[in-house]
């Protein structure tokens, strides 16, 4: 976390008499600053086709969720290209976050997937 390299109270010292009340005042000034977070958990495979999900969460207002299909490897025979379903975009009230599951998975079956979430 980081601190102010110099913070100084604003102090007003008051004296009196025994028993008479006093007052004092003080000036302040806070800013509280709430870091973006975002959260992408992906539980793997499911066994079940086309039952990939991911969870999300964010406090920021939008999120978007981009699934492309995967390079397969070098040695591999190469798969007939599949399109990837492509961009979600979940979004949320102000002041709110986002919670959801959503879907991750390739049209017509191409697996495996990428999937990248992002905050603009």
């Amino acid at each position: 976390m980081l601190l102010p390299l110099l913070a100084a109270a604003d102090s007003h010292p008051a004296t009196g008499t025994a028993g008479a009340a006093l007052s004092a005042t003080a000036h302040l000034n806070f800013r509280i600053i709430i870091p973006k977070v975002l959260s992408l958990d992906a539980p793997g495979p499911s066994g079940v086709a086309g039952a990939n999900t991911v969870a999300i969460m964010s406090n920021n207002r939008n999120v978007s969720l981009t699934v492309t299909a995967a390079a397969p490897p070098a040695n591999a025979a190469a798969p007939p290209a599949k399109a990837a379903h492509g961009d979600i975009i979940l979004s949320a009230a102000a002041r709110k976050v986002i919670v959801q599951d959503a879907a991750c998975a390739a049209s017509s079956g191409a697996a495996p997937v990428i999937c990248t979430a992002s905050m603009p």
